[in-house]
């Protein structure tokens, strides 16, 4: 694998990424109450504590893409310039 298709792979894969944070990120604030409920219902636990763990996905999630993914294409552009 070349560097060039390294950094083309990174680069979608951080699009694909971003754009599934963003996504969930408006859906978790419009959608909120329903969200909720329903995940309460599903698993049977407090609202409050489905909140949390969103909050603690999101968050991981964030931190997983840059530390993976960004971070790695940022060093191969660097390294390719």
């Amino acid at each position: 694998m070349t560097m060039q298709i390294a950094e083309q792979f990174l680069f979608w894969c951080m699009m694909i990424n971003l754009s599934l944070m963003g996504i969930s990120f408006v859906l978790l604030t419009m959608l909120k109450p329903m969200i909720m409920r329903l995940h309460s219902k599903l698993f049977g636990i407090p609202e409050d504590y489905v909140s949390r763990a969103a909050y603690a996905f999101l968050g991981l999630y964030k931190f997983m893409t840059f530390f993976f993914v960004i971070i790695p294409w940022m060093v191969l552009k660097i390294i390719a310039s």
